[in-house]
């Protein structure tokens, strides 16, 4: 039986910033998704994204827009009316309007409060 061969990596000096802007678009900004895509490890993805403002700006697109569908299936259970969602969407956006979760906390019996004051002492 014979060990399967793991496929070389690529060097990292030699991928273009565009095939890896591309690859981060296509895996919506999952750097392992993008990595794989290449063939290339995460490190790799991180090293070019650092030096790289067009990339950083790919990436923070490509979660924003993660974000904004997020919100769009938020906006949609809230319109059907589910629980979660509309609870949710008070407790977060309606905060403004008073609807916040309060937690009230009683205590019987006796507090006992200490207060330590250390000194300091010259040493010289």
């Amino acid at each position: 039986m014979t060990a399967k061969k793991k496929p070389a990596k690529k060097s990292s000096a030699r991928i273009k910033p565009e095939r890896i802007a591309t690859a981060l678009q296509t895996a919506n900004g999952n750097i392992s998704v993008a990595a794989k895509i290449i063939g290339v490890s995460r490190n790799v993805i991180y090293q070019h994204v650092k030096k790289s403002a067009d990339l950083q700006q790919i990436l923070t697109d490509s979660r924003e827009a993660i974000i904004d569908y997020a919100e769009n299936a938020l906006l949609q259970a809230v319109a059907e009316k589910q629980g979660w969602a509309v609870c949710f969407t008070l407790k977060t956006l309606g905060r403004s309007r008073g609807y916040v979760e309060q937690v009230d906390q009683q205590h019987s019996g006796q507090l006992e409060i200490v207060v330590k004051r250390e000194r300091k002492t010259k040493t010289d």
